[in-house]
């Protein structure tokens, strides 16, 4: 059943004029950020509510606007790859508790993983009220991974394509871009014709490359088969890119810290690496905040360890941090 929230923005999203919808969608985007700056809760939860695991560590795109694209470990030719008793095991204890949403990707291409289809089978098995998804540029979506993809309880699954040009897509990702939209334009089409009630949406970050030729492209493609499609504002991931790409963003520390904006991730969200560390968030690229691991403690005992006490203490508690601390260089604290 629709909300009225999701009724009202398949109305203007499907028959507003696109400078309108483009322009509410900023407006949408600014109250949600006030909201998370004076609203949003700093309760410490019992066990993350959101979880985010990287089965495979690697990416085939090089996007200018990430990490991947400068810093080693996510395209060798012999990525890591989480073990598979770690992950059951793992997913067993997140069925213990009323998580809300479980997001198999963090800072990687889930596709690349040839165990996807068969982990996200097992995530809805043992834990069919919690919301399962992935995040994908498509490129490895050929048809047969499609029809697998739409038979395997997946609850949601978001088309990252930051250009809707050839010459856009390959000078922001990489990647061919006549490749990528058949895959997804495929997708969509057997979602219908299966009725199959999985969730899309198509997200675009708006780089110095992204032009009004990509964005009437998108547009167009969105409403055409009635997808949300969201063109969203580059973080400065903790300064871990040259930030030529998005050079809104001039500052390089924050003396002071009080909140993440990203809904308060060190105290409702928690992400797992391929190799079983645990950070607090897909910012730490380079793992200079690793909080424990899978293979050694419990997702719960590293939740309340004294390591994770300490790295929220910095931001929330004001407790003594150097100014090169991960979140003081992150555009998502205030």
């Amino acid at each position: 059943m629709k909300t009225a929230w999701k009724t009202i923005k398949e109305v203007y999203r499907n028959k507003w004029p696109r400078f309108a919808v483009y322009y509410l969608e900023g407006v949408i985007e600014y109250l949600r950020r006030v909201n998370r700056i004076y609203f949003c809760s700093d309760v410490l939860k019992d066990f993350p509510m959101d979880i985010e695991i990287e089965t495979i560590g690697a990416c085939n795109a090089l996007c200018v606007m990430c990490p991947n694209s400068v810093i080693e470990g996510k395209s060798g030719a012999s990525p890591q790859l989480l073990d598979p008793q770690a992950y059951k095991k793992l997913i067993e204890e997140i069925a213990s508790y009323k998580v809300k949403t479980l997001a198999l990707f963090s800072q990687n291409e889930p596709l690349m993983d040839k165990r996807i289809v068969e982990f996200i089978g097992y995530a809805k098995e043992k834990c069919p009220i919690t919301k399962v998804s992935i995040n994908t540029n498509a490129i490895l979506l050929s048809p047969g991974l499609s029809e697998q993809i739409l038979m395997s309880g997946l609850d949601h699954i978001t088309f990252s394509i930051h250009g809707w040009s050839q010459e856009t897509m390959k000078k922001v990702t990489g990647l061919d871009f006549n490749t990528v939209i058949s895959n997804v334009k495929y997708f969509i089409e057997r979602r219908g014709a299966t009725k199959n009630n999985i969730e899309v949406g198509l997200n675009c970050l708006r780089t110095v490359h992204f032009t009004k030729r990509d964005y009437n492209f998108a547009f167009e493609f969105s409403r055409r088969y009635r997808l949300p499609f969201a063109v969203l504002t580059p973080t400065n991931r903790a300064f871990n890119v040259p930030v030529g790409f998005y050079p809104h963003f001039s500052r390089k520390t924050r003396k002071f810290i009080r909140k993440c904006l990203m809904d308060n991730r060190p105290l409702t969200s928690t992400s797992i690496l391929s190799n079983g560390d645990v950070v607090a968030c897909c910012m730490d690229w380079k793992k200079e905040e690793v909080l424990g691991n899978i293979y050694k403690n419990s997702l719960y005992e590293i939740w309340h360890s004294d390591r994770y006490k300490a790295f929220r203490a910095k931001i929330y508690e004001g407790a003594e941090s150097t100014n090169t601390f991960l979140c003081k260089r992150c555009s998502e604290s205030v």
